[in-house]
């Protein structure tokens, strides 16, 4: 977008304007920026069309270090950025029959008293200005940048890219108004497909399921959530089922001002479920976008199963199933996987029933299974139900988020076992499926959130950064997301985002365990030791059989109390052995550590280059060696898994 490209263009001048002051003369770069918004056409390995013919004459004009733009330009970031426009007075551009007005961007850190010379005067610095600005802008991004942002030989960008919606939206829990009052299950299905049929339109920003049950029976105003989940619009129902009839009341409303903008009823047979699910969410779309097309009203259709039945025993499967992440119960799991197998039984060709039975055995095997046994009895049942999904319907982002999720678990019990190849191969097919359920609809939750977390995994944690970000921005309220950005910001040093990250999960849920615990070592590690005694003190309240003796040992390390350290806390370990000043030792279990996680294709790159536990030992050349090793590891990662469009 326009805006996207405005942006671009003065980090990349304020960048160079900083690098500028420290270095010498000879070794500065100053280069002209100039953007205008039209189409352009590619031929070969060659771009034409105005929008480059322009581009390239507005160029010139710009201050050295400045950006001009067009008037095109102006319309679209009109009060979009922080720095105002100066119009210049141009003749008219060669070769460019229509007069086309120029803008200046006025960057605070230039020089105020520049006045741009016509094109006509500056013409024999034309060519070289064009020829310039084409050879740096390509190295710059290839070369030099990964100097200025990010150390050298490493490509991933630190910067947040921006999504542009065009509208946002969160669909609120139905409620329900049936006279027996039974139909909850059925009332947050419908929320849930309504969601996922708009979270299909990628100019729709569309709140995740996990964020907008916590407002079931909530007495919060509407601007009140607008503003929590960041949306400009709120959808309210109702369902009303009786005997085999549905009645759905659907209002769309304004969150900053509370206006009700669309209110309709909608009055089906329940045999014409899905047509009722598509017409609600073909009229919210159509609300929401300017140019809501043919095209989109197929792309938000209902994924329909053979029959109604089916579908009910799936939503039933999927609420109950849901209930365990709040509290774990054996008897909701047993029903969910009842109410999953009777969806199956209903219609065996719905992929999306065997892709929810999976899910379930992932979450027992991940979460509860403890020996042997049900360990490979719940991954033997995992791996059958998702085969059978993935043939059925291999274009399900569903189907392939959940085969994403076998796929780790798999690699999980091989590296269990010690078979690190085919750990490496069963992250290379989780990998495959979060890309192509990206590529289907990258607008889920659960598509962001694991392609973060694989990308934490390999230790690429400037683009797990990026997802988490995207993840939280459709998915507000989750807890989880917050900690693991969290912990990836303080590993790239950003330890005022790591500490807001932390505490914002504790706002969402205060008794969250890993929040709490990576919270307190980030403390520890920036020498808040009281704050860190606190938190400590509050975690033994929630969690009197969780040991705290580590974060014990790690305060009286960095306090320097050798024999207190070694004490608390007795196994080998060489952050506290580094804390301690004892190099060889932590060496020596360094090296150990290394060669495992290099063996699992997991980079600690950043954790050994940025984490102040181990600035003691840092300058040690053998260190210095396996921090090298790590960073070749980060390099081969980035090379193999950063290819997926941000």
């Amino acid at each position: 977008s326009a805006l996207e490209a405005v942006n671009c263009a003065i980090e990349i001048q304020k960048t160079l304007f900083s690098h500028n002051k420290s270095v010498p003369e000879e070794k500065q770069i100053n280069i002209r920026i100039g953007i205008h918004l039209a189409d352009v056409v590619h031929k070969g390995s060659h771009t034409l069309g105005d929008g480059v013919n322009i581009a390239a004459r507005i160029e010139p004009l710009a201050q050295s270090g400045g950006i001009c733009i067009s008037e095109d330009v102006v319309r679209q970031i009109q009060n979009k950025i922080d720095f105002p426009f100066v119009q210049l007075e141009i003749a008219n551009l060669k070769n460019i029959k229509l007069p086309v007005d120029i803008y200046m961007i006025v960057l605070p850190w230039l020089d105020k008293k520049f006045h741009p010379k016509s094109s006509a005067k500056r013409k024999k610095y034309f060519m070289f200005s064009v020829i310039l600005i084409s050879i740096i802008l390509i190295t710059l991004v290839g070369y030099y940048f990964q100097d200025l942002l990010m150390p050298t030989n490493e490509t991933e960008s630190k910067t947040m890219p921006g999504i542009q919606w065009e509208n946002s939206i969160a669909i609120l829990p139905f409620e329900d108004l049936s006279q027996e009052g039974d139909q909850e299950w059925f009332c947050d299905g419908m929320t849930e497909q309504i969601i996922f049929n708009l979270a299909k339109l990628p100019r729709l920003k569309v709140i995740s399921r996990t964020s907008v049950m916590k407002y079931k029976g909530s007495d919060k105003t509407i601007p009140e959530i607008g503003k929590e989940l960041n949306v400009a619009h709120l959808l309210e129902g109702s369902v009303r089922k009786f005997g085999d009839r549905i009645r759905v009341t659907a209002q769309l409303i304004g969150t900053k001002d509370d206006f009700h903008i669309w209110t309709e009823n909608f009055d089906k047979e329940y045999k014409e479920l899905f047509d009722m699910q598509d017409d609600i969410s073909e009229s919210i779309a159509a609300n929401l976008l300017a140019n809501f097309s043919p095209q989109d009203i197929t792309e938000i259709k209902t994924n329909r199963p053979g029959n109604t039945e089916a579908y009910e025993y799936l939503q039933k499967g999927n609420y109950y199933h849901n209930k365990l992440f709040l509290k774990f119960e054996v008897k909701d799991w047993k029903t969910s996987e009842k109410m999953y197998k009777k969806a199956i039984n209903f219609d065996p060709d719905f992929a999306d029933s065997y892709a929810s039975l999976a899910n379930l055995y992932n979450s027992y095997y991940m979460k509860l299974a403890k020996t042997d046994a049900d360990k490979n009895k719940y991954m033997l049942l995992q791996e059958a139900y998702i085969d059978t999904a993935y043939k059925l319907d291999p274009t399900s982002a569903n189907v392939l988020i959940a085969k994403g999720w076998v796929h780790r678990a798999k690699a999980r019990e091989y590296n269990r076992l010690g078979d690190y190849d085919k750990v490496e191969r069963e992250l290379n097919e989780a990998f495959n499926s979060y890309k192509r359920a990206k590529e289907i609809n990258g607008n889920l939750f659960w598509v962001k959130e694991s392609i973060a977390d694989f990308y934490l995994l390999r230790g690429l944690i400037n683009l797990s950064v990026r997802y988490y970000s995207q993840a939280i921005e459709i998915n507000p309220l989750s807890s989880g997301s917050y900690v693991w950005r969290g912990g990836a910001n303080f590993r790239i040093k950003e330890y005022d985002r790591a500490e807001v990250d932390f505490k914002k999960a504790l706002e969402i849920e205060p008794n969250h365990f890993d929040a709490l615990f990576n919270l307190t070592q980030m403390l520890i590690a920036m020498k808040r030791y009281d704050e860190a005694e606190k938190l400590l003190i509050q975690r033994e309240k929630i969690y009197p059989n969780q040991k705290t003796n580590w974060e014990h040992a790690l305060i009286y390390a960095s306090k320097g109390q050798k024999e207190r350290a070694l004490d608390t806390y007795r196994d080998k370990s060489i952050i506290l052995y580094s804390l301690l000043g004892m190099r060889d030792e932590a060496i020596s279990i360094g090296i150990e550590w290394s060669e495992s996680r290099l063996l699992q294709k997991s980079s600690r790159y950043y954790f050994l280059k940025n984490h102040p536990f181990y600035d003691n030992i840092r300058s040690d050349p053998r260190f210095q060696e396996i921090q090298a090793k790590h960073k070749e590891l980060y390099e081969e990662n980035l090379r193999k898994y950063g290819d997926i469009d941000i």
